[in-house]
Protein backbone atom coordinates (compact mmCIF):
# COMPACT_ATOMS: atom_id res chain seq x y z
CA UNK A 1 0.00 0.00 0.00
CA UNK A 2 1.22 3.48 -1.03
CA UNK A 3 1.06 6.41 1.09
CA UNK A 4 -1.04 9.04 -0.68
CA UNK A 5 -1.18 11.50 1.85
CA UNK A 6 0.32 11.90 5.21
CA UNK A 7 0.08 14.60 7.55
CA UNK A 8 1.89 15.59 10.88
CA UNK A 9 0.67 17.58 13.24
CA UNK A 10 2.86 17.10 16.27
CA UNK A 11 5.95 14.28 16.31
CA UNK A 12 4.75 13.75 19.84
CA UNK A 13 1.32 11.91 18.80
CA UNK A 14 3.72 9.23 16.89
CA UNK A 15 5.32 8.69 19.81
CA UNK A 16 2.90 8.36 21.54
CA UNK A 17 0.81 5.52 19.62
CA UNK A 18 4.30 3.85 18.91
CA UNK A 19 4.30 3.49 22.83
CA UNK A 20 0.38 2.24 22.58
CA UNK A 21 1.93 -0.06 20.34
CA UNK A 22 4.62 -1.74 22.50
CA UNK A 23 2.46 -1.84 25.82
CA UNK A 24 -0.44 -3.46 23.58
CA UNK A 25 2.79 -6.06 22.49
CA UNK A 26 3.36 -6.89 25.68
CA UNK A 27 -0.13 -7.11 26.78
CA UNK A 28 -0.78 -10.03 24.79
CA UNK A 29 2.80 -11.54 25.41
CA UNK A 30 1.42 -11.21 29.30
CA UNK A 31 -1.86 -12.79 28.39
CA UNK A 32 -0.06 -15.39 26.21
CA UNK A 33 2.19 -16.40 28.72
CA UNK A 34 -0.44 -16.28 31.13
CA UNK A 35 -2.63 -18.65 29.61
CA UNK A 36 0.05 -21.14 28.65
CA UNK A 37 1.08 -21.60 32.35
CA UNK A 38 -2.63 -22.04 33.31
CA UNK A 39 -2.83 -24.60 30.83
CA UNK A 40 0.23 -26.00 31.78
CA UNK A 41 -1.00 -26.31 35.19
CA UNK A 42 -3.65 -28.46 34.45
CA UNK A 43 -1.25 -31.51 34.23
CA UNK A 44 -1.43 -32.18 37.68
CA UNK A 45 -4.88 -32.48 38.31
CA UNK A 46 -6.20 -33.59 35.07
CA UNK A 47 -4.58 -36.73 32.88
CA UNK A 48 -5.51 -38.39 29.72
CA UNK A 49 -6.19 -37.74 25.94
CA UNK A 50 -8.38 -35.02 26.24
CA UNK A 51 -5.78 -32.85 28.08
CA UNK A 52 -3.49 -33.68 26.20
CA UNK A 53 -5.13 -32.45 23.17
CA UNK A 54 -6.62 -29.27 25.17
CA UNK A 55 -2.77 -28.78 25.88
CA UNK A 56 -1.65 -28.94 22.46
CA UNK A 57 -4.08 -26.51 21.37
CA UNK A 58 -3.31 -24.08 23.49
CA UNK A 59 0.57 -24.64 22.62
CA UNK A 60 -0.30 -24.44 18.84
CA UNK A 61 -1.19 -21.09 19.27
CA UNK A 62 1.73 -19.81 20.85
CA UNK A 63 3.57 -19.34 17.24
CA UNK A 64 0.34 -17.35 16.28
CA UNK A 65 0.23 -15.35 19.34
CA UNK A 66 4.16 -14.41 18.69
CA UNK A 67 3.62 -13.72 14.85
CA UNK A 68 0.88 -11.08 16.62
CA UNK A 69 3.52 -9.69 19.09
CA UNK A 70 5.79 -9.49 16.72
CA UNK A 71 4.01 -7.23 13.99
CA UNK A 72 2.85 -5.02 17.29
CA UNK A 73 6.87 -4.61 18.52
CA UNK A 74 7.66 -4.06 14.92
CA UNK A 75 4.82 -1.28 13.91
CA UNK A 76 6.30 0.47 17.42
CA UNK A 77 9.93 0.41 16.12
CA UNK A 78 9.08 1.40 12.77
CA UNK A 79 6.62 4.59 14.47
CA UNK A 80 9.72 5.68 16.63
CA UNK A 81 12.22 5.39 13.51
CA UNK A 82 9.79 7.82 11.61
CA UNK A 83 9.28 9.87 14.75
CA UNK A 84 13.47 10.25 14.89
CA UNK A 85 13.52 10.74 10.73
CA UNK A 86 10.88 13.30 11.02
CA UNK A 87 12.66 15.40 14.28
CA UNK A 88 15.54 15.11 11.95
CA UNK A 89 14.26 16.69 8.80
CA UNK A 90 12.27 19.14 10.81
CA UNK A 91 15.85 20.08 12.44
CA UNK A 92 17.54 20.48 9.01
CA UNK A 93 14.76 22.65 7.85
CA UNK A 94 14.96 24.40 10.67
CA UNK A 95 18.59 25.09 10.19
CA UNK A 96 18.50 25.85 6.62
CA UNK A 97 15.63 28.45 7.01
CA UNK A 98 17.86 30.20 9.56
CA UNK A 99 20.76 30.14 7.22
CA UNK A 100 18.45 32.15 4.75
CA UNK A 101 19.37 35.88 4.98
CA UNK A 102 16.34 37.74 5.95
CA UNK A 103 16.44 40.65 3.73
CA UNK A 104 17.04 40.80 0.14
CA UNK A 105 17.84 43.56 -1.67
CA UNK A 106 16.21 44.41 -4.81
CA UNK A 107 18.65 45.10 -7.82
CA UNK A 108 16.74 48.09 -10.40
CA UNK A 109 17.98 48.44 -13.44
Amino acid sequence: MILTELSITDVNDLKTEANNFDQHANEIKKITDQMLELVDSTISCWRGTAQSKYSNQFKGLTDDMKVIYDMCHEYYTDLVEIAKNYETAESDNEARANSLKADVNLVQG
